[in-house]
């Protein structure tokens, strides 16, 4: 990202984004844009919520793999 980049998306204060999964509309603010930019990642798709409930279906998922390749290797 360059200084440009980073000075224009200093000057927003919020945005409203449509969940893809429930269709909600959710904010981040100034501090979250920033933070997702200054990581390199792209702004969120999914509200909060979606994100979390997905976070904790693919570590459920990751959990059942792990438990079955363990019980295959006895």
């Amino acid at each position: 990202m360059n200084m440009k980049e980073t000075r224009e998306i200093g000057r927003i204060a919020a945005i409203s984004v449509k969940c893809k999964t429930c269709g909600k509309v959710f904010a981040m603010n100034r501090r979250e844009i920033l933070w997702y930019s200054n990581m390199g990642f792209p702004l969120p798709k999914r509200c909060p919520e979606c994100r979390a409930k997905r976070r904790k279906e693919r570590e459920k998922n990751e959990k059942k793999i792990k438990n079955a390749h363990a019980s295959q290797s006895e």
